[in-house]
């Protein structure tokens, strides 16, 4: 059994895909692309979203998850000392 933390092999020709390698996620409610856990890339309120679809959509979420994704967004964006 292949190890599931270790990346595939690369095989020539072929460019390695999400599926290649394990996520802890999901897929997004919205447009059924695989997202993780973290909270740049997706937030679970129902259902888990998207942080695109959050942005692009904000109007079909509360005011306050749009203001979550770009303070987690802009705290990631941050230089380190």
């Amino acid at each position: 059994m292949r190890d599931p933390f270790v990346p595939p092999r690369r095989v020539k020709g072929r460019k390695p895909v999400l599926s290649d390698f394990l996520v802890l996620g999901s897929s997004c409610s919205l447009c059924n692309q695989s997202v993780c856990l973290d909270k740049t890339c997706s937030v679970y309120f129902g259902a888990l979203f998207c942080t695109t679809c959050i942005t692009r959509e904000r109007r079909r979420f509360p005011e306050m998850l749009p203001q979550m994704v770009a303070k987690a967004q802009s705290a990631t964006n941050k230089p380190s000392k």
